[in-house]
């Protein structure tokens, strides 16, 4: 409650993730409100949430599975580094390569930070893996 002829200082936080939206809806209640919501007594306040610029790199330019063995799953590793002002959210587009999975799919790199990603390849017929 918010005394009449006062001012009422909030900060609302934001936990961003891959999928979170820039914009958020709140309603600031001022004054008793009724049941019914009356539309006298609260306003709808719209805060935007703004980003620094999130950059992230690979480490390695390729990734080399060599010869593996058929029906047999195979995994190598790559790193991100994230050289950006801010945490990076990334998600991992999928593939339509059969046997090929990627871990984790999603995630966040801290500032500075590094995350590994695994690829596991299973290939079930001899061919040449370039992507």
């Amino acid at each position: 409650v918010v005394p009449p002829n006062s001012s009422l200082r909030h900060e609302f936080g934001c936990q961003p993730s891959f999928t979170c939206p820039g914009t958020a809806e709140f309603v600031l209640v001022s004054g008793e409100e009724d049941n019914l919501g009356d539309p006298d007594t609260s306003i709808a306040v719209t805060l935007v949430a703004s980003f620094a610029k999130a950059v992230c790199v690979f480490r390695e330019k390729r990734l080399l599975f060599g010869s593996i063995p058929l029906s047999l799953t195979s995994s190598r590793s790559v790193h991100i580094d994230n050289v950006g002002e801010s945490h990076a959210f990334f998600q991992v587009v999928p593939l339509a390569y059969p046997g090929l999975t990627i871990h984790p799919m999603s995630g966040c790199v801290p500032v500075g930070g590094t995350t590994t990603l695994t690829l596991y390849l299973c290939p079930k017929t001899t061919e040449k893996f370039d992507v």
